[in-house]
């Protein structure tokens, strides 16, 4: 705002920031977001004073471009698209013959700034699909159109870039990522940002409102690829805030003709309404933020971790040489790392993750100083397990809002808990009939029970959308075609595995015999995909597939992510 667009009341653009409410929540996290739009502002900092005839600039440029770029998968978009367009707006000034030695140097610098991420993409060429693909893109959907992809991709587009994303309250985002009736932007400062908006339209010439103009249309895009929220497009909110500056400085430049002294009264009452507001954000924050929002769950607030572990573990550990921990996960986002965090090292091995029910085969560890926490649903769902007994809830940790968030309790097993957990285990383990949808028919399948996933991710053409077994070793398919298929080859792609097996068994069309073919394989890569090739084309009716990991004994969770039938 001072250096590139000349701006007298530039200092107000750090005020914006600091008043708008979603920027003022997740300036305060770790999210890489955070480093994105940081980097980024950085990013076009110094392009514009290279543009403004500071030639080193454009060096520091490159180097704030990479940070941008290495932060998070979005930045690499973000940067891609931004060079690609800045490129393409300034051509003229790039190719000038007095920046020819430049130039030479920054490609050299930009190849050099490069160089890790091309290593990266020879070892592992495929990670970048597959974390799109685990976001549940829907550009890898194969249910969709390239014409329903493209309509997709302009709705999120333009909801990204559209006013009421950025200053209406929305539904789209997690509870944590937004304060109860407000935008991510002050709503009265909607009618600057369009103001300067028009501004950088009429002004395009000039290279510094050009590019604020390009990059905002460019910041959208990376986001599109799986979904628009507010994380992902937080460096938005610098551009917004600059568009919003530029359009309060058009209003104090008209006023500065007509009446000097009230332009400076202009800017004044700018500062201390939005130090104001700033303020008054804060205060809420610190006196009723804990309350916002009601849900203090895994999607909501993640509320817990210091009354948890910080207030009620490690002190009882301390006390208590005795006793032991066994946490529940599901509240947080890699609850497991709370642990190094508030517990001293010689008492982690005290404290586990995990649910009483992943204690059934150590319950000989269970003793009256074992404390389990979970959530009240969680507890609730506990109370009526009868392999447990004696329950005895020795403290409940309230949220915020007053109402019973976790339970301490600890608990024995039931006298009969021995034949119910073996009953348990057949029933796990024995397989049940279901019928799925494949190639568009309803089609009966018997299969182990499933842990995750269902059958249909088998056939979908996406390894992500997997299928885990509860606990049977082997997991089976048995699948009756309701149309004969030729068959001939099969290719499993399974979870990573040491040493495991795959039978195939296929039934030909008028047979009760099947041909069976079996094949063991060990030293395999990660998530590894092999294949069953059958002596001769077969006109199937119904195939079994079996995987068996030999290292797991009678149980295990074997995961399977895709089946290709050729």
């Amino acid at each position: 705002l001072r250096d590139g667009l000349r701006i007298r009341n530039w200092w107000l653009g750090a005020l914006v920031l600091c008043a708008s409410p979603i920027w003022f929540l997740h300036a305060r996290t770790a999210f890489e977001y955070m480093l994105v739009a940081s980097f980024y502002t950085a990013t076009l900092y110094f392009y514009q004073r290279y543009r403004n005839g500071c030639n080193r600039c454009l060096f520091a440029a490159l180097a704030a471009a990479a940070l941008t770029f290495y932060s998070h998968g979005l930045g690499q978009v973000l940067i891609a698209l931004t060079a690609l367009v800045f490129g393409i707006l300034d051509f003229r000034h790039h190719i000038d013959p007095q920046q020819r030695r430049t130039m030479l140097l920054a490609f050299a610098f930009a190849l050099l700034l490069a160089l890790p991420w091309v290593r990266f993409q020879l070892a592992y060429d495929d990670v970048v699909m597959a974390q799109i693909r685990q976001r549940g893109s829907y550009w890898t959907s194969d249910s969709l159109s390239l014409i329903d992809k493209l309509r997709q991709w302009a709705s999120e587009y333009f909801y990204g870039i559209s006013p009421q994303f950025w200053f209406l309250p929305n539904d789209r985002d997690l509870s944590r990522h937004t304060i109860p009736g407000t935008g991510s932007l002050l709503l009265v400062t909607a009618p600057f940002a369009l103001l300067g908006l028009i501004t950088c339209l009429q002004r395009i010439r000039d290279a510094a409102h050009r590019n604020v103009l390009a990059a905002l249309f460019i910041a959208p895009i990376p986001a599109t690829i799986v979904a628009i929220g507010t994380p992902r497009l937080i460096w938005m909110m610098v551009l917004w805030s600059i568009l919003i500056v530029i359009g309060f400085e058009r209003v104090v430049e008209l006023v500065r003709r007509l009446a000097p002294r009230i332009a400076a009264v202009l800017s004044a009452a700018a500062y201390i309404c939005l130090a104001a507001s700033a303020t008054t954000l804060l205060i809420r924050a610190l006196t009723v933020g804990q309350t916002w929002h009601s849900d203090y769950s895994l999607y909501g607030q993640q509320y817990g971790a210091q009354q948890v572990f910080g207030d009620l573990v490690a002190p009882t550990l301390a006390r208590n040489p005795n006793a032991k921990f066994v946490v529940s996960p599901s509240w947080a986002n890699g609850t497991d790392q709370f642990l190094p965090f508030f517990i001293p090292r010689a008492d982690l091995s005290r404290v586990n993750i995990g649910l009483p029910i992943n204690w059934i085969e150590r319950r000989s560890e269970v003793t009256p100083d074992t404390y389990f926490i979970t959530t009240r649903p969680e507890f609730e769902s506990l109370a009526s397990e009868p392999i447990f007994s004696d329950i005895q809830v020795r403290q409940v940790i309230s949220y915020p809002d007053g109402t019973a968030g976790f339970l301490v309790f600890s608990l024995a097993f039931a006298p009969d808990a021995d034949e119910r957990i073996a009953a348990m285990h057949v029933a796990r383990r024995t397989p049940i009939r279901s019928t799925f949808a494949f190639r568009g028919a309803s089609t009966p399948i018997v299969l182990s029970p499933l842990g995750e996933g269902v059958p249909e991710n088998l056939f979908d053409g996406n390894p992500e959308s997997l299928v885990r077994g509860l606990e049977a070793n082997p997991l089976l398919f048995d699948i009756t075609l309701p149309e004969p298929l030729d068959l001939q080859t099969v290719d499993v792609r399974t979870g990573s595995m040491v040493d495991f097996s795959v039978q195939l068994r296929v039934y030909p069309i008028g047979q009760t015999e099947p041909i069976s073919i079996s094949q063991r394989f060990t030293d395999q890569p990660p998530d590894p995909q092999v294949t069953l090739r059958l002596p001769e084309k077969i006109t199937a009716g119904r195939f079994v597939l079996e995987v068996t990991d030999h290292t797991a004994g009678d149980s295990a969770q074997i995961h399977v992510r895709e089946v290709t039938l050729r």
